[in-house]
C-alpha cells in the first residue's frame, strides 16, 4: 500500500469518527451556571461536540442532552440528604449505567463531591478520562480526599489561588484558571436607574437581602431577616429593604405573605440588586463572592440543621465559612452562624456599617482586594483550552 493510500484511508477513518461526547455532572445551581459558561466555551472550540449529563436551565440552555436534572440532588446539610438518599442513590445507579452503555470521551465534574467522587470511582473503573472542574472544599475538611482525587482524576481545574499550591501538595495534576464569575457578574442598571425602576430613593440607605438559593436554606434564613427588617424599620423608616427572588425559588410560596410590605421584591436583578445596596444581608455560598466582585459591603449569615452545624463544628478545619474572609486571609465581613444569626445581631451590625462611612469605605476597599486575587476575566475560556489540551492526547482536536 502507497503512503498516499495510507493518508487517504487515515483521513477517512478521521472522517467517520463520531463526534466527541463530553458528560458533564452539575448538581447544583452554581454548578449549572459554572457548567454552562464552560460547555459556551468548549463549544467555541469544538462546535460538532456533544455535551449530556446532569443540570438545571443553564446547561440545558446551552445544549446539554439531560440524563438526569440537577433538582434532583439539590440539598443543603446532612438532614436533607438523609430525606434525599434514596432519589440521589437512583440517580448514581442510573448515571452509571449511561457512563457502562456510553462510554464518554470524557466526564467532567463540577463540585457537588459527596455524588461526583462517587461517581468518579466508576468512571476511573471504565477508563474515562476526568476532569474536575471547580474544587469541593477539601482544603475545609476531609482533606484525606485529596489523595483520592490525585488517584482518580486525570485534570483538577480550580479557580481559587490557594486551591492550586493545596493539590500541588498532593501530587493533583491541576491548573488555576481564575474564577468564572469574573466574567459572569455585573450590574444593567445604575444605581439611580434601579432606583427609578423599583420606586426607591437613591439618597437614602438601601439593604439587600439575601436568604439563598435553596428552599431549605431560605426557610431558615428568611424568618430571621424578615424580624431584622421590621426592627430596623421601627427605629429608622428612612431605611430601605429589597429582596431579589432566586430563579430557583420563583414558584416558591415562601415570599407570598411572610414579609412585610416595605419590603420590595426584585425578580430577575440579583447583580442589581447587590450593586445598589449599601450593605447586603446575605447568605454564605457564591452570593459572597458576587458581592465581592460588585464591592458591596456584606453580613454573612448561616443557619442549618443541629446536625449539620455539630458535624461541621467537628470536622471544618478553616476559620471562617464566608469565602470572602478565606480569599482576604482574614476577616473582613462579620459571619453570623447559628445562635448568632438572630434579628438583633443583624440589626446591630447594620447600623454599625451605616453610622460609619469611613469602615463603609474600608470594607469596599477589602472587597476590591478579594475581587482582584480572583484573577482577570476568561476563565471559562482559560478552562475550556485546558480540556482541548487534554482531550487532543487521544483524539485529532482542530
Amino acid at each position: 500500500m502507497t503512503d498516499s493510500t495510507c493518508t487517504t484511508c487515515q483521513e477517512g477513518e478521521t472522517a467517520l469518527m463520531p463526534p466527541l461526547h463530553l458528560m458533564i455532572i452539575a448538581g447544583e445551581a452554581s454548578g449549572d451556571l459554572h457548567g454552562a459558561h464552560l460547555i459556551r466555551a468548549l463549544k467555541a472550540r469544538l462546535p460538532d461536540v456533544k455535551i449530556s449529563g446532569v443540570g438545571g436551565w443553564y446547561l440545558q440552555t446551552e445544549g446539554m442532552e439531560v440524563v438526569s436534572s440537577s433538582d434532583e440532588l439539590a440539598v443543603v446539610g446532612v438532614s436533607e440528604v438523609v430525606k434525599k438518599l434514596l432519589t440521589v442513590f437512583k440517580v448514581y445507579r442510573h448515571l452509571s449505567r449511561v457512563l457502562r452503555d456510553q462510554r464518554p470521551d470524557l466526564l467532567i465534574l463540577v463540585d457537588y463531591p459527596e455524588f461526583n467522587l462517587r461517581l468518579a470511582r466508576v468512571a476511573h473503573r471504565l477508563g474515562i478520562p476526568i476532569v474536575y472542574y471547580i474544587s469541593p472544599q477539601v482544603w475545609a475538611w476531609r482533606s484525606y480526599r485529596a489523595k483520592l482525587i490525585q488517584r482518580l482524576v486525570t485534570k483538577m481545574i480550580v479557580i481559587f489561588p490557594f486551591e492550586r499550591e493545596f493539590y500541588q501538595r498532593y501530587g493533583v495534576d491541576v491548573e488555576w484558571v481564575g474564577h468564572p464569575l469574573t466574567d459572569a457578574v455585573s450590574s444593567s442598571l445604575t444605581k439611580d436607574a434601579f432606583c427609578t425602576h423599583y420606586g426607591l430613593d437613591p439618597a437614602r440607605p438601601i439593604i439587600g437581602l439575601l436568604p439563598g438559593s435553596r428552599e431549605s436554606e431560605a426557610e431558615r434564613l428568611l424568618p430571621v431577616m424578615r424580624e431584622a427588617a421590621q426592627q430596623l424599620h421601627q427605629r429608622d423608616p428612612n431605611v430601605q429593604f429589597v429582596l431579589p427572588v432566586a430563579s430557583s425559588l420563583e414558584h416558591s410560596k415562601l415570599f407570598e405573605t411572610t414579609l412585610p410590605e416595605f419590603v420590595h421584591l426584585t425578580r430577575h436583578h440579583t447583580y442589581e440588586t447587590i450593586h445598589a445596596a449599601d450593605v447586603i444581608v446575605t447568605a454564605s455560598g457564591t452570593v459572597t463572592v458576587e458581592a465581592a466582585i460588585l464591592e458591596t459591603p456584606m453580613i454573612i449569615t448561616y443557619i442549618v440543621s443541629p446536625l449539620t452545624y455539630w458535624l461541621g463544628r467537628k470536622f471544618i478545619k478553616v476559620p471562617f465559612i464566608g469565602m470572602v474572609n478565606l480569599i482576604a486571609g482574614k476577616q473582613i465581613v462579620p459571619e453570623l452562624i447559628q445562635e448568632q444569626a438572630t434579628p438583633e445581631r443583624i440589626v446591630h451590625e447594620i447600623l454599625t456599617l451605616l453610622d460609619d462611612p469611613a469602615a463603609l469605605d474600608r470594607l469596599r476597599q477589602e472587597l476590591r482586594h478579594v475581587h482582584e486575587k480572583l484573577g482577570e476575566p476568561g476563565a471559562p475560556a482559560r478552562a475550556a483550552e485546558v480540556i482541548v489540551k487534554l482531550l487532543s492526547r487521544t483524539h485529532p482536536v482542530s
